[in-house]
């Protein structure tokens, strides 16, 4: 297997993201959230409408602005019965920011086939019809956990490519969140969302994740609420029992990760699940189910059909270095064009509208023994990954 196919060549950009801590009560940090972030999430808030109301699935909905708020409202009270501290920083985040809350609950949802939106567009359509508005600019999240029987040192690392839309990438923040009752919290994500997954808690859990379609959708919380409230675990084992008992919406891959190097791939349906475990020290996965039972009735394989050679691409490069992975190499198979443009390395489709585009918006890698984060804005051939730890180390 040859070596990655990244840019070679020199000067990357070492680029820093801004970094927003937050503390107290759930309620206190989503206001210091909005507070902080406050024209930003405004100026995303018109992009996301933008995108849901104007754009062709995925992103588009097929909605009005006075439709979404219709759903929006609906999907508060799931939020409130099902994750009521969740709720509540959202509520926070509202008040900080002068969103309304329907609004800050829209900007909860990464894609219109996901969550509130799943029964009312996006996955309605047959994908084969959904494929084509992305032929071309097919990509999506690619995710690996890896244990320390493969690592240099001993160590414990997750991490993955997230890639949506271009023009979200200025909105992307290291967000540390230190709540009165429970684990700490670090990790990449968009300003005004709950959690986009790509990251850690004090604790040592990891967690990241990717998008997936099945048709038993239905109303329940979606992705980003999920995630966050996996993030407030503080074992292997209530962080995978939070994903596998939640009231989900919709499919979802989760990996999670702890310190000790235990670490398994959740592939979840809205009322189903299966789990896969590492083979050889090695979880990779992507935008389509794995699981026999599940393959049959995919709908993200047709929608994002390199998802297989993205899954397939990253476990033979991370491979070849099996029992001396660092971050550097890791960093390195993220690089890869194999593929292009629908590659590891994802870069915007030029002639393709940007609210219609995908390119890797960031690539994160936790170390979860060290609690270090890594993190560069994509291509991640053009850049090189920062350093980032929680404020007390």
């Amino acid at each position: 297997m040859s070596q990655p196919l990244g840019n070679q060549a020199v000067g990357k950009r070492a680029i820093r993201f801004p970094v927003v801590t937050v503390s107290g009560s759930d309620y206190e940090m989503g206001c210091q959230i909005g507070e902080a972030r406050r024209e930003a999430i405004r100026a995303m808030y018109d992009e996301v409408l933008f995108a849901m109301v104007e754009g062709r699935p995925p992103f588009g909905t097929g909605l009005t602005e006075d439709q979404l708020m219709d759903e929006a409202r609906r999907y508060i009270s799931t939020v409130e019965a099902f994750a009521p501290t969740v709720a509540d920083e959202l509520r926070g985040m509202s008040a900080g920011s002068g969103l309304t809350l329907e609004q800050t609950y829209v900007m909860q949802v990464p894609f219109a086939g996901c969550g509130l939106l799943m029964n009312s567009a996006g996955w309605r359509e047959p994908a084969e019809t959904l494929s084509k508005y992305l032929a071309g600019t097919a990509g999506g999240c690619t995710t690996f956990s890896v244990t320390p029987e493969v690592t240099a040192g001993g160590k414990v690392f997750v991490g993955q490519t997230c890639d949506y839309l271009p023009h979200y990438k200025k909105y992307w923040i290291i967000l540390e969140k230190i709540p009165k009752n429970g684990p700490s919290m670090l990790n990449a994500t968009p300003g005004g969302v709950l959690a986009w997954g790509n990251g850690m808690n004090s604790a040592g859990i990891g967690l990241e994740y990717n998008l997936l379609g099945y048709p038993d959708a239905k109303y329940g919380l979606t992705p980003f609420v999920v995630g966050r409230m996996i993030f407030n675990a503080t074992t292997f084992e209530e962080a995978v029992e939070v994903a596998l008992r939640t009231e989900r919406a919709s499919a979802w891959n989760w990996m999670i990760a702890d310190e000790t190097g235990r670490t398994c791939n959740l592939e979840t349906t809205a009322l189903e699940h299966e789990m896969i475990e590492p083979e050889d020290g090695i979880l990779t996965h992507a935008n389509c189910y794995l699981t026999d039972r599940f393959t049959k009735e995919d709908l993200s394989v047709q929608l994002l059909p390199d998802s297989p050679v993205r899954t397939t691409r990253l476990r033979e490069l991370l491979a070849e270095r099996a029992g001396s992975l660092g971050v550097d190499y890791v960093k390195s198979c993220y690089e890869d064009h194999l593929g292009f443009p629908a590659s590891i390395c994802r870069h915007p489709v030029p002639d393709v509208p940007t609210h219609e585009n995908l390119d890797t918006n960031v690539l994160v890698i936790s170390d979860l023994q060290e609690r270090k984060l890594y993190v560069c804005p994509g291509p991640v051939c053009e850049h090189e990954l920062v350093e980032y730890t929680f404020s007390g180390s």
